[in-house]
């Protein structure tokens, strides 16, 4: 059953510092990027699966490859992170979001699948499977409704806040997680 509105958004951008264009890279025929991809495709209770990049040169090998595999694709700030996705969520008018990054090409399906159910029995404004720690890293799954993004994104007013979308929801709103 494909929930209403619950959106993936993947964010990524091939200017790490640690692994530049990390998410060109393939791990055998694919990249870090269709990996993602095919991965989450395998959801059922989202359908909706969105790269949502920076909208810069530096970035347009990387527009050019998500455009080539079919990706759906939002563009954005480089470094206001939480805009980036505040505008994505709002243009896609998700009521829901799955906040997925390109750091974790071994992204399950299933996982996130389960994330959404209990995220929705819940009744939850955010979730994740990080804190205690669940899963190893790379397995990183955030879910958090679109009312709690538009007030994080009014309310946050560092860089650092700008730059990672939940560090205002988990710091300010002491929110629990899964």
């Amino acid at each position: 059953m494909i929930t209403k509105n619950t959106v993936i958004i993947v964010q990524a951008r091939q200017t790490s510092k640690r692994f530049p264009n990390k998410v060109l890279k393939k791990i055998g025929k694919l990249t870090i990027c269709e990996i993602i991809k095919r991965r989450l495709s395998k959801c059922k209770l989202s359908k909706k699966v969105i790269f949502t990049i920076p909208h810069n040169k530096k970035n347009k090998k990387l527009l050019e490859h998500l455009k080539k595999i079919n990706a759906e694709i939002f563009l954005g700030s480089e470094k206001n992170v939480l805009e980036r996705y505040y505008k994505t969520a709002k243009k896609y008018k998700a009521k829901n979001i799955v906040r997925i990054t390109s750091d974790c090409p071994l992204i399950e399906g299933k996982l996130v699948d389960d994330m959404i159910k209990k995220f929705q029995k819940g009744k939850f404004d955010y979730i994740n499977n990080a804190k205690p720690p669940h899963f190893s890293d790379g397995f990183d799954i955030e879910v958090f409704s679109f009312k709690l993004l538009r007030e994080t994104f009014l309310n946050s007013k560092t860089d650092l806040e700008k730059e990672h979308v939940t560090l205002y929801m988990k710091k300010k709103l002491k929110l629990k997680t899964a």
